[in-house]
């Protein structure tokens, strides 16, 4: 193991470069601290991005809902009504979809909370 590590920071050194003059080099393993701050933050990172990719998705079916919506109008057929049917059918789900990503974020807070976790970790 010892040697295949070796060769990865030697190829590396290889592709990036001497590392400049006078700069640190980064610290072999983070203290249990800077890790249980460093997971937090992490899972925080990821909740606020399944919110926002919650919210993308609810604003492109409320889109797709007025397409929809305003194809019905101009032309009423089959598939214009089974196309706004499913637009309806996406709209609820983004809406779920949303709903279920912030409450795994307070679900996750509240976990935080029970752990006893610093509130500076969660920023």
């Amino acid at each position: 193991m010892m040697h295949r590590t070796l060769a990865i920071a030697a190829a590396l050194a290889f592709t990036i470069g001497p590392a400049p003059v006078g700069a640190q080099p980064a610290p072999a393993t983070l203290s249990p601290d800077e890790a249980l701050k460093a997971r937090w933050q992490r899972l925080l990172r990821e909740a606020d991005e399944r919110i926002r990719d919650a919210e993308h998705g609810l604003e492109s079916a409320k889109q797709t809902l007025d397409v929809a919506a305003r194809q019905v109008v101009l032309m009423t057929t089959g598939h214009t009504m089974a196309a706004r049917a499913a637009a309806v059918e996406a709209l609820k789900k983004a809406e779920t979809d949303l709903e279920a990503a912030r409450k795994a974020k307070v679900d996750l807070l509240e976990q935080a909370r029970r752990e006893n976790v610093p509130p500076g970790y969660l920023r």
